[in-house]
């Protein structure tokens, strides 16, 4: 998953599953990721923006590494900024 020479993971709450766009978006990201030394996952957000199910499939990709999370979807970003005040979010 990680390497060792990880400074930390960032998730991307994202509102697209295939395409251009998401293709586009994911290879920017990884690459930026890479390199400034950190790991990349993406975090499938509720289809319908759903604060609930959002802050859920973060729950749910949570792991002690995460130091970031992009987030394309806004529902329930207040949620997921209480749960995790330790976690930059943008």
């Amino acid at each position: 998953m990680g390497n060792l020479n990880s400074r930390g993971k960032i998730l991307w709450l994202s509102n697209l599953s295939s395409g251009i766009q998401y293709e586009a978006m994911k290879a920017y990201a990884e690459d930026v990721c890479k390199a400034y030394g950190y790991t990349f996952e993406i975090v499938y957000g509720d289809m319908f923006n759903d604060p609930a199910g959002n802050l859920n499939a973060i729950k749910n990709a949570m792991t002690d590494d995460v130091v970031g999370i992009v987030a394309s979807q806004d529902g329930g970003i207040k949620d997921i900024m209480a749960e995790y005040p330790e976690v930059y979010v943008a």
